[in-house]
């Protein structure tokens, strides 16, 4: 929900299969820190979100990939972290 609020989609559009960038971008996201927060299971996780395990996987493999050399997306990530933590 604090992810799909920050980008300005309901819940809905972040568990769609659609795979536009607008929604993938925000569910990597979504996925990375409900494994951060929950350290659930990537099939657990997967069902949360109508995504296979392997869809789990690569998403949060890409959010770590790209923390690494992108300092916007990094903000990005942290200021969800932020609003999960204030909520």
């Amino acid at each position: 929900e604090v992810v799909a609020a920050r980008y300005g989609l309901s819940v809905a559009d972040i568990r769609s299969p659609c795979r536009k960038r607008r929604l993938c971008r925000p569910r990597h996201i979504a996925m990375y820190l409900a494994r951060e927060k929950t350290r659930k299971s990537f099939p657990l996780i997967g069902l949360r979100f109508n995504r296979h395990h392997a869809a789990v996987i690569h998403g949060i493999k890409r959010v770590n990939e790209r923390l690494c050399y992108d300092n916007g997306y990094a903000a990005e990530v942290d200021e969800a972290r932020r609003m999960l933590e204030a909520r």
